[in-house]
C-alpha cells in the first residue's frame, strides 16, 4: 500500500500523539479516540494504518 505525502505526515503526528499520552497516562489510560482528538483525522485514519 503506497502512502501519501500527507499519509505520512498524519501517520507520524498519530504516532507521536500516542506516545506522548502513552507516557503521561499510561497504555490502559488512552483511548484511540483520545490520540485521534488530540492529532485530528479520524478513527478510520489508525485503522488504515495500524
Amino acid at each position: 500500500m503506497a502512502i501519501s505525502e500527507k499519509g505520512k505526515k498524519r501517520y507520524e503526528l498519530i504516532v507521536k500523539t500516542a506516545l506522548d499520552l502513552f507516557l503521561k497516562n499510561g497504555y490502559e489510560k488512552t483511548s484511540l479516540s483520545y490520540i485521534v482528538a488530540i492529532s485530528g483525522g479520524s478513527l478510520a485514519s489508525i485503522y488504515t494504518f495500524f
